[in-house]
């Protein structure tokens, strides 16, 4: 659990295992990971509806109206079948904002619990999780160190949840600590590396450079696409539009401006007031802010911002008196999360302005079964490595290093697979890597299923193929495939 992963923090990796032993009753092992996902966004919309109850306690239409937003998100559909790190941050944020709605009426002593475990898992999701929240967090702070006194934790040990708070927060983060403190190193280098795009030398591969204001019309943009598309954000303008709308007086002589229900302006919610929102609205700009001050541009890490979202949605409904403005948020968004399923499950064509994670299903399995034949094939002695030779979507070095790993509870033998350089440019020092790993086996494509012009990953997969094929030294397995693959060994004399 320490040294497993050194790159990024562990949270989805210390979670996933323990879904692991049920693969065997869902059938995978994938849909055993996968279902640690879906346990995550589940909590998420749990939590997005107990704000919601917090928000306008006298109504249960409007939190419906926020998990359903959520739910129907084209991010949060996309991925629910991905396994990335973003559903555990959102959760994080999530349980900061319930904090939040919560602080004024929880014992300070509570709060401090529940907020020492929200940001606990919200560094073992992502580093980056603090640039999300620290507004709620300055919030939090200001409630906790007005009201905490000296018998404050003894007493809440009382509290049953907390003390169950009290004995996870004591169990994981030592081991987060400790886990920080072994691989701060790599961590930071890799935040840094991530969030300047990925620069290699001057080369920008997953970004651009580009002013401040610029930035954030891309960010606009990508936060549309993820969360408002196609149908929602009518809503959003219909709803803004009443909020300084007119409506008829009773006795029919004129009009009056709306208002905001009479629980809305109650003191002790105040995040069901302006006050809210405008901290909820500020947050949101704050982290399009940070994003647009770096170069790295990537749709998935907006995916946190779907917890305020709901939240505005929330407070925006809590301004017209009526469930019928409710029942129409839930209506749209009803609609939207069916179209986005629709899309998902492949039963309709895509959006034009469609998230980049959102993909149809796939229901070919040649590619999951040809890899699946590879490792077999190359996972034979244990600690050796392997090198494959091109970055496809189904074949490359971290998809078989995942199939190795489930290839080990079978045989018992766990081989490893690397690239031939991250995204390496030069073919020369890309054989070297082969010769300084003791490589094995050599995997690649044949010239006629490698990308033709090569992305910037495969620059040098066909130049070091042509290599391989050239010299003696590499041996040719055979290897039946209807997808190009090409399995080259190296003589037991090559070895080290």
């Amino acid at each position: 659990m320490i040294f497993a992963m050194n790159l990024k923090p562990p949270g989805i990796v210390w979670l996933g295992q323990l879904f692991v032993p049920l693969s065997h009753l869902v059938g995978s092992i994938e849909n055993a990971l996968l279902l640690s996902v879906w346990l995550t966004q589940a909590l998420l919309l749990w939590t997005i509806y107990k704000i919601g109850e917090s928000i306008m306690p006298s109504s249960r239409l409007i939190p419906l109206g926020g998990v359903v937003f959520a739910a129907g998100t084209q991010a949060f559909v996309g991925l629910s079948s991905q396994f990335f790190v973003e559903p555990m941050q959102a959760l994080a944020v999530a349980w900061t904002a319930f904090i939040a709605v919560k602080g004024r009426e929880w014992p300070a002593a509570r709060t401090l619990v529940h907020w020492a475990n929200a940001m606990l898992l919200g560094m073992l999701a992502k580093i980056s999780t603090p640039a999300y929240c620290w507004l709620f967090y300055i919030y939090i702070a200001y409630i906790v160190f007005r009201g905490l006194n000296k018998t404050g934790i003894v007493l809440e040990w009382a509290h049953k949840p907390s003390r169950l708070l009290i004995c996870v927060f004591g169990l994981i983060c030592p081991l987060t600590i400790i886990w920080y403190a072994v691989n701060w190193g790599p961590v930071l280098e890799h935040a840094t590396y991530s969030s300047s795009g990925g620069v290699l030398g001057q080369t920008l591969l997953y970004g651009f450079r580009a002013s401040v204001g610029k930035k954030m019309i891309v960010w606009m943009q990508l936060l549309n696409q993820s969360f408002l598309a196609p149908y929602v954000w009518v809503v959003g303008i219909l709803l803004i539009a009443g909020m300084f709308g007119w409506k008829p007086r009773p006795d029919g002589t004129g009009l009056d401006p709306i208002k905001p229900a009479a629980s809305v302006r109650d003191p002790m919610k105040p995040w069901a007031s302006a006050r809210g929102f405008l901290l909820t609205a500020a947050q949101i700009l704050a982290v399009l802010l940070v994003f647009s001050m770096n170069d790295a541009i990537e749709a998935r890490y907006l995916y946190a911002i779907v917890v305020y979202l709901a939240i505005l949605l929330m407070m925006l409904c809590t301004f017209f008196r009526t469930p019928a403005v409710a029942l129409l948020v839930i209506a749209v968004c009803g609609w939207q999360w069916a179209n986005v399923h629709a899309v998902a499950l492949g039963a309709r064509t895509n959006f034009a302005n469609q998230f980049n994670w959102l993909l149809p299903v796939h229901a070919d399995r040649s590619e999951y079964e040809e890899l699946a034949r590879v490792v077999e094939k190359t996972s034979v002695n244990a600690g050796q490595y392997n090198i494959v030779g091109v970055e496809e979507a189904w074949l490359n070095a971290n998809a078989a290093a995942f199939f190795a790993a489930k290839n080990r509870l079978n045989t018992g033998v766990r081989s490893y697979y690397t690239s031939l350089g991250y995204a390496e440019t030069d073919s020369t020092t890309a054989l070297k890597r082969i010769d300084t790993l003791n490589t094995f086996f050599v995997i690649s494509l044949d010239q006629q299923h490698q990308m033709n012009p090569p992305n910037f990953l495969n620059v040098v997969s066909l130049p070091v193929l042509h290599a391989i094929q050239s010299e003696s030294r590499f041996r040719q397995l055979p290897f039946p495939s209807g997808k190009g693959v090409l399995i080259f060994e190296r003589p037991v004399s090559e070895r080290k």
